[in-house]
């Protein structure tokens, strides 16, 4: 596989993986730092972790967005951005995919932000000082 994947980015074609967040399989961060570690190492861009849609026979994989989130929080602001995909949900009857994240800024006012960090730490933000 490692074969045929460099043939393809030698031929100018980039290559980028996603994968499901699936409970008890790669719901933890050890396992996805090492996953998308690797992936790099073969010259493969992390490129979306999907939450898992609710669908009937599937339930048993699914993770809490709660849980998902967490993960990338403890991730983020230890990886490389390189490595970090982005996490992704299918919104239901049609509605495209979404970007899952904690809300990191929060307008307060025109001009004025409050803005949080990994380490739970916040700072007011004023544009035009």
């Amino acid at each position: 596989m490692h074969e045929a994947i460099s043939r393809l980015i030698e031929n100018g074609f980039p290559c980028f993986a996603c994968c499901p967040l699936l409970k008890g399989i790669n719901d933890n961060e050890n396992t996805l730092r090492s996953l998308w570690t690797e992936l790099l190492k073969i010259r493969v861009k992390p490129y979306y972790l999907f939450q898992s849609d609710p669908v009937k026979g599937l339930r048993h994989f699914l993770v809490p967005i709660s849980r998902g989130l967490e993960i990338v929080h403890n991730l983020y602001d230890r990886m490389s951005g390189l490595a970090m995909p982005l996490y992704c949900f299918n919104v239901p009857d049609g509605g495209g995919h979404v970007l899952l994240n904690y809300d990191y800024i929060t307008k307060i006012s025109e001009g004025k932000y409050s803005i949080n960090t990994f380490d739970g730490e916040t700072f007011e933000y004023i544009e035009n000082q």
